[in-house]
Parts: structure tokens; C-alpha cells; sequence
């Protein structure tokens, strides 16, 4: 997993210079970025920096977080969004890293430049680290306007018009109101009906225990044969448990409504 967080394009490092997905020069770019960034932590435990010792650990906490998250829970793909918040201290070590890289082969350069010509290029290179700096800022909003563009018109999760002004949301919307719900998106239909509690309807090979999912899909299935719940919505973007799981004992169900991203059922 820490193999797929480095170097897929969605999670890649280099996408913050790079916005090719799945490029060669993209994977490349995060590499090195990587490498720049490891040799930067190196040289600050090295000389026992204490200021980048306190964003090292900062920046070391976060990404084992993201990669336990990765490990043991579902999780969206790790993006802009996930890498934001530890971006501008990683950076900060970076930097630090090409600035001790250069310092490394700064008394080679001595030897065939002048003192002048070596502190030109110096300067050269605190530019090329400001350069850095505003291109992940450029590319940053290059890639994540015309999400933002589209979320703010077309709206986003819920209440985006692909959610929210469907048919199968008309049907929901148009439930009875007595008897409970149980559903594979029950956030979902909480946000279309308003209605509490709506039962979730585990799905299929879900990250969580094994015993967890048994005992989510036991208490849908009490709650149906005790007569507690009388629809069932399921979301076909959803891999939910099916019906078969969930009925006992001469339970059955009737569907209610088809539509393409979805199903409801009355069940007795």
C-alpha cells in the first residue's frame, strides 16, 4: 500500500507538478521529490535541527496515518485534498534538503568558479526553490478549479443534481411516512426524507471485521421479521449485502420502484 500511496497518479507526489495522470515524467517527479524530501529529513537529524525536527514529526504522523487509513479502513483516494494540510511543512523540508544538496557539491563548484560565480548561483537557486513553491501552488489551482467550477454549479455529494433531482429521489421523498427505513446509503436518504433513524444495510466485503458486518446485517434482519422496517432502498452505486441475506422466515419483498441508479422494495 505505501508502494500504490507513492506512486499512483491520483496519490502521486508529482501530481502537484505534473497533472499528466499515470505519466512516467508524473511517478519521476514524486520520486524525486521523495528522495529530496528523505535526504532533507536525513541532514536535519543529522545536525539535530530542532525547528525541522517539530515539522518532521508533524509530517512523518500524518503520513503513517494516511497509510493506516489505507491499510485497515475505506477511505477516499489520497489527493489534494488528504496531502493539503502536510504539503507546506514537507515542502519546507525539501527545500531544506536541495539547499544541503547543494552544499554538498558546493566545493566542487568552488574549485572551478569563482566565489562571485558560486554565489550567483546560489541566488540562482533560492529561485528555483521560490519557483518550486508557486508551481505546486499553480498546478494546484490549474487542476482543482474546474472541480471547484463544476461542484459550485452542479453541486457536490448530496446535493449535487445527479443525487438530489433524480427520480428514485422523488420516490424516496415520496416513502409513507409510518415505518422505518433501512438502506445501503442511509446518509443519503436521511438528506432526501429527513427521517431518523434509517438503518444501514451493510455492504458486500466491507473493510470493517467481519463480525461487525454479521452484526449490522442481524439487526436489519430482526428489525424486518419484527415488522420494524417496511422499505428497503438500495443505491446502485452501493455493493450492499442482498435481500436473500436480510429476509427470514417467510419475509418477502415487493419491488416498489426501478430506476438505473436504484431500487425500492416493501418487505412483509
Amino acid at each position: 500500500m505505501a508502494f500504490r500511496f507513492t506512486l499512483l497518479p491520483e496519490t502521486a507526489l508529482g501530481s502537484y507538478l505534473v497533472p499528466i495522470p499515470a505519466s512516467t515524467i508524473q511517478i519521476a517527479v514524486g520520486l524525486l521529490i521523495l528522495l529530496l524530501f528523505v535526504f532533507g529529513a536525513w541532514r536535519a537529524v543529522r545536525e539535530r535541527r530542532l525547528d525541522l525536527g517539530i515539522l518532521l514529526i508533524y509530517v512523518v504522523f500524518y503520513w503513517i496515518s494516511l497509510w493506516y487509513s489505507e491499510f485497515n479502513a475505506y477511505i477516499d483516494p489520497i489527493g489534494f485534498r488528504f496531502l493539503a494540510p502536510v504539503m507546506v511543512p514537507f515542502l519546507v523540508v525539501v527545500i531544506f534538503g536541495v539547499k544541503c544538496l547543494w552544499g554538498e557539491i558546493g566545493a566542487q563548484v568552488a574549485r572551478r568558479f569563482s566565489v562571485k560565480q558560486l554565489a550567483s548561483t546560489e541566488r540562482w537557486l533560492q529561485v528555483a526553490c521560490v519557483g518550486l513553491v508557486v508551481a505546486v501552488i499553480a498546478v494546484a489551482i490549474a487542476v482543482e478549479f474546474p472541480k471547484f467550477k463544476g461542484s459550485a454549479t452542479n453541486g457536490l455529494g448530496y446535493t449535487a443534481k445527479s443525487f438530489d433531482n433524480t427520480a428514485l429521489s422523488k420516490e424516496i421523498r415520496a416513502l409513507p411516512p409510518t415505518g422505518s427505513i433501512a438502506a445501503s446509503d442511509p446518509y443519503g436518504v436521511y438528506w432526501l426524507t429527513g427521517r431518523s433513524p434509517i438503518l444501514p444495510i451493510p455492504p458486500r466485503n466491507a473493510s470493517e471485521p467481519r463480525q461487525a458486518q454479521l452484526d449490522q446485517e442481524h439487526a436489519v434482519a430482526s428489525a424486518i421479521e419484527e415488522g420494524n422496517v417496511h422499505c428497503l432502498v438500495y443505491f446502485s452505486k452501493d455493493n450492499a449485502v442482498s435481500m436473500q441475506v436480510l429476509l427470514r422466515h417467510g419475509c418477502t419483498e415487493t419491488r416498489m420502484a426501478h430506476f438505473e441508479d436504484g431500487t425500492i422494495f416493501r418487505v412483509r
